[in-house]
């Protein structure tokens, strides 16, 4: 069905390519890509952290990840799933693949679902990187190199589909031709697409933690987010949190907010506690300054609901896409054009 739709469609990077690790030129919107995908023989699997420290790449995620080597040589990076039943991780990286075929940007590799050694999750074409953004001052250095029309539409993209876990490692920086040049931006780890959130333009959005019918709060009348009702817990510890909120947190939510030294700055809303995320670059954060390329508008003003249930198919069975996820993403859009066509 994907390829399908694929081949029926327009292309949108007449001429761009990205390197793969032997150096091939692949369109990310080649269909034949997404066959060898699916299809080609495995000849070879290793751990993604070994693979990226023998390159003397940096490795900051966690969970099992896979680098696998197919008939040919082409590469892909293999992100297995608990089961069958978790497949929510891995659609989003198809669904944000897609949207960026329609929209034309930013580039994120192929991406397909395979089942690997019993194990299903995303399978997506590695791309190999120019220089290290985790390392040194690298990712501050290619920030003034790349070009403000595809930076603009990289936070677009996050701000749009609701890719909040914006930072360098979770973007690709390839020189194809020699250093001189603009670097391209090739965006990876998509999966947090799918986290319910609540944001306003220019701003960190707030993602959703936990629901209990005991987190009551009077912003539970207002028709709309409170934005304005952000509360803050400077020094975040269990003994604070649990004078906060009672016992209503389950242990793990508790210790998953406190990270380090940030305060926890939150909204109770819907009987719903909302964190605002402290990690977002503010750099890949849209502002209300950056200038977004009229072709870009327009792509945007054609989304509708429609639209993105063509580019949400494949996850159409997952939990976290239902109507309330469809007018999120339409009332960031929303957002955006308001903004730009006063």
């Amino acid at each position: 069905m994907l390829i399908l739709f694929l081949a029926n469609r327009k292309v949108c990077w007449a001429g761009n390519y990205i390197l793969t690790e032997s150096g091939e030129k692949v369109q990310v919107d080649d269909p034949s890509i997404l066959e060898r995908l699916r299809t080609d023989p495995i000849e070879y699997i290793e751990d993604m952290k070994m693979f990226l420290s023998q390159r003397k790449y940096e490795a900051r995620f966690k969970g099992n990840v896979w680098v696998v080597t197919l008939k040919g040589g082409l590469k892909a990076v293999f992100k297995p799933c608990e089961s069958a039943d978790f497949l929510d991780d891995a659609y989003p990286e198809i669904a944000a693949y897609e949207a960026s075929l329609h929209l034309g940007f930013p580039i994120i590799p192929p991406t397909v679902i395979r089942k690997i050694k019993g194990k299903i999750g995303s399978l997506q074409l590695y791309v190999k990187p120019s220089v290290d953004l985790l390392s040194s001052n690298n990712f501050e250095t290619l920030l003034k190199k790349i070009n403000n029309i595809d930076l603009v539409n990289l936070k677009l993209f996050y701000f749009i589909f609701g890719q909040w876990d914006s930072n360098a490692g979770n973007l690709i920086a390839q020189y194809q031709k020699d250093e001189d040049e603009n670097p391209i931006l090739v965006a990876i780890d998509n999966w947090a697409i799918m986290k319910r959130q609540q944001v306003q333009l220019g701003e960190r959005p707030f993602l959703e933690v936990y629901h209990n019918e005991k987190l009551v709060s009077p912003n539970d009348r207002q028709d709309k987010f409170p934005f304005e009702s952000v509360q803050t817990i400077k020094h975040p510890t269990v003994e604070s949190i649990e004078k906060t909120f009672g016992k209503v947190l389950p242990s793990l939510t508790v210790e998953n907010l406190i990270q380090g030294d940030n305060p926890l700055q939150y909204v109770l809303y819907q009987c719903t506690l909302w964190r605002q995320w402290p990690f977002s670059d503010e750099r890949l954060i849209l502002q209300r300054k950056d200038k977004i390329p009229p072709s870009s508008l327009k792509k945007l003003r054609g989304l509708n609901a429609e639209v993105l249930k063509r580019i949400f198919q494949e996850a159409k069975h997952c939990d976290f896409f239902n109507h309330a996820y469809i007018e999120s993403i339409l009332d960031r859009v929303n957002q955006v054009l308001s903004y730009t066509e006063r």
